[in-house]
This record gives structure tokens, C-alpha cells and sequence, in this order.
């Protein structure tokens, strides 16, 4: 399908924006983000009647499958229409593989931050991964790639547990089978039952061990890289909370100065080599105080990545100036010390599980949530996605009576 919904905006820049995958969080994070800069803004989502789309930031929202072939050819067309090229920000893991796999027939027509194809098929693969941490001197925990059964049956004879499993590559049927990017694995029997689950549900599943410690000592490495390697912002964060706890994705997270995770996300960087968006994760030992390598996503950003811009660093407009061939940014520092990014629709979730555990009382909370600038998902000057969020969800609600009689 070919067309699009109209929404209001133009921009104050010459060189518009396309986020591919806007029907997600991080999709309509990007159009935000860029839109209060002056870019003009066009989406491409799968499903564009999702409430991420209804945003009066992008311009307009076009139909386009998140396959291959699909996205490649909605951007072909597109650019027919554009009167000046235009930059490309990928939102999802999916968007990135397709549009590095086309790169030389999107060149003529688009702007890309994307680090070469190896350097994104290479950390697809968590054994290469592994061993370019290893190079970079970084402690790592023990990791286990399982491709078959007998792998699975051998780990849970000699693997060190607990530990968590993850999909090597995420994809839509993991996340549809789990709900979540990774799952807790308490002892041997557990391995096995999870293995039979999630089996084929990914190219492979890693095997990881358990570092202890809380949600709250997992610290995250944001940068943005030019094409020559150089960093040109940077923003180290750590989570407060995340939905699910243990193995889901931040709920709250909040910028601080942490010197150790700043010096080994940039020995890892130089060991990976590549250019444009990356995240690495790192997590502290309870005990040792010691911190692990955890992960690294590259070419898209992270879905916390704007508690940058809460900190008052313009981490996506500098991407979008550099690509541009602008003048960056001035001011690429930190402004606001110890500013929050929240999820309200992961932390209402977080917040009630980690009351029920007996780890978080309302004044923490409330502590915790104080000086947070920028939300996710909802905005006061764009209320357009918390409007049809909030309609879709009493759709179902009503809806739910009717599926039910006619199951019966």
C-alpha cells in the first residue's frame, strides 16, 4: 500500500528526515526529537493506525511492510518525490538490516549514519562479539551460543547457573513467544524447558551468566561516531528501574558521571570499529564492584537514548547535522547533571512489581521519578498519541465482551 496520513509541520531545514519503523517508541521518539529542531519529518510504519503514528511532529506517515524488499521500495518512491535528499533514521533492528543491505541503491537519494555491513552483521553474532570485548580488555560474563538441543543438554551439565538466555538476533517471533528480549534461567531443568520453547524462534539463543546485582547497576554507554570514527557526542546512564525487572528494558533511567563505563565503551568502540549510533550496556558486580560487558546495539537508537537530550545534549540533531553536512550542534555537554528519561507505560508496570517485592516504598518512588524531563511515549505538546492510545485501549475494552461470545 502507497499512501499516507497528513499531519501538520513543516520544517525550518532543507534536508527532511525519514524514520522507518515509526509505529514504535523509539520511531516516535526520533520524529519528536528532530521535529522540535526544525527537520521536517516523514514516517514509514507497518502498521500506521498504531498511536505512535498520530503525532502531529511527522509531516506524513506512509504504509510500508517491514520487510526487505517492502521498506527498500517505499524509500525508492519516496525519494521520487522529494525535492532535496533526505536523512535516514532507522528505529527498529529490522530497519537497519534493510536499509544496510541496500545501501548502494539508497545512497543517491538518502543521508545514513550506519557503520559498515560487517560491523552490523558481526554484532549479530555474540561470539564475534565476545571476542572483540576480550580484545578491548573487558571483563565479560561466561557465555554459551546454543544452536541445537545437544548444546543446550550440555550446558545444563557444566554451565554456571543462573543465568539468562537471549535471542542472538531479536526478532518478531521471539518477542511474540516471550513478550520480553531475554528470560531468567534458575537452574538446569529450566535451561531445557526454555530451550524447547524459544527454539527456532531465533537464529541461535545465548546463553549468559547471571552477574548479581540490582536493575539499578546497569549502566549504559550512548555515542554518536562520524563516518571517520571520531565520537561526537557521548552520555553515560544508568537504569533505575526496568520492565520486566532482571531482563526487560529501562522504565526510568538517569544521566550520571561514571568514568569506568565512559573508558570501556570507548575501548570497545575502537575495537568494533564503525560509525554513527551505538549503545553498549554494562552491568556492576554486587560483590567485586567490577563492571561486565553486557551488549551493544549500533545504527539505531536505544530506547532510552533521549534521557541524552533530557541531560541537554542534542545526541540525535547532532546526528541529524552530521549527516546533513550542518554545522553540529554547539553545545554537546551535559547541562542538566542527573536528569531523567521515564516510560509511564513500562513504569507504572516497574514500579508495581518492585513494590511487591518489598524493594521500592512510595517515597522512593517518588524520589526516584523527580526531575524526569522527558517521557517516552506522551507529550503535553503533542497529545495526538496519548489521545488515540487511551481510544484504542477502550476499543479493546468494549470489544473484549463481544470476541468472547462469539469464542463460545
Amino acid at each position: 500500500m502507497w499512501g499516507g496520513v497528513k499531519h501538520r509541520g513543516s520544517g525550518t531545514h532543507d534536508m527532511p528526515a525519514v524514520v522507518v519503523g515509526l509505529d514504535c517508541t523509539v520511531g516516535l521518539q526520533i520524529g519528536r526529537l528532530l521535529h522540535a529542531h526544525g527537520v521536517s519529518v516523514v514516517g514509514l510504519a507497518a502498521d500506521p493506525t498504531l498511536f505512535y503514528c498520530r503525532t502531529r511532529c511527522v509531516r506524513r506517515v506512509i504504509q510500508a511492510d517491514s520487510d526487505d524488499a517492502s521498506t527498500v521500495d517505499a524509500l525508492i518512491r519516496l525519494a521520487r518525490t522529494l525535492d532535496e535528499p533526505a536523512v535516514l533514521c532507522p528505529a527498529t533492528n529490522e530497519a537497519v538490516h534493510a536499509i544496510s543491505r541496500a545501501r548502494d541503491q539508497l545512497e543517491p537519494f538518502y543521508r545514513m549514519a550506519l557503520p559498515p555491513l560487517e560491523t552490523i552483521d558481526l554484532l549479530s553474532d555474540k561470539a564475534l562479539v565476545e571476542a572483540c570485548a576480550r580484545r578491548a580488555g573487558l571483563r565479560i560474563p561466561q557465555t554459551r551460543i546454543l544452536r541445537q538441543r545437544a548444546e543446550a543438554e550440555q550446558a545444563a551439565r557444566d554451565f554456571p547457573l543462573p543465568g539468562i538466555i537471549k535471542p542472538s538476533v531479536k526478532t518478531p517471533a521471539w518477542m511474540r513467544a516471550l513478550g520480553a528480549k531475554a528470560l531468567q534461567i534458575p537452574d538446569a531443568d529450566a535451561l531445557l524447558k526454555a530451550y524447547d520453547r524459544m527454539a527456532g524462534r531465533a537464529p541461535s539463543i545465548v546463553l549468559q551468566q547471571w552477574i548479581p546485582g540490582p536493575d539499578s547497576a546497569i549502566y549504559q554507554y550512548h555515542t554518536y561516531q562520524d563516518r571517520a570514527g571520531r565520537v561526537l557526542v557521548e552520555l553515560v546512564a544508568r537504569k533505575l528501574r526496568q520492565w520486566p525487572p532482571e531482563t526487560g528494558v529501562a522504565s526510568v533511567m538517569m544521566q550520571c558521571d561514571e568514568p569506568h563505563v565512559r573508558e570501556a565503551g570507548l575501548r570497545l568502540l575502537s575495537e568494533i570499529g564503525g560509525s554513527g549510533l551505538s549503545s553498549s550496556e554494562f552491568k556492576r558486580h554486587a560483590t567485586t564492584g567490577e563492571f561486565y560487558y553486557i551488549e551493544t546495539n549500533v545504527g539505531r537508537p536505544a530506547l532510552n537514548m533521549p534521557v541524552a537530550e533530557a541531560s541537554g545534549v542534542p545526541l540525535h540533531y547532532t546526528m541529524y547535522c552530521d549527516c546533513a553536512g550542518l554545522p553540529l550542534p554547539p553545545n554537546r555537554t551535559v547541562q542538566r547533571p542527573g536528569a531523567k528519561w521515564i516510560s509511564w507505560r513500562r513504569e507504572w508496570h516497574a514500579a508495581m512489581a518492585y513494590r511487591r517485592r518489598g524493594q521500592l516504598s512510595w517515597r522512593d518512588w517518588r524520589q526516584s521519578i523527580q526531575g524526569c524531563r522527558r517521557d517516552a511515549e506522551f507529550s503535553v505538546r503533542d497529545p495526538g498519541p496519548l489521545v488515540f492510545c487511551l481510544l484504542q485501549m477502550a476499543r479493546r475494552h468494549l470489544d473484549q465482551p463481544a470476541r468472547e461470545a462469539s469464542s463460545r
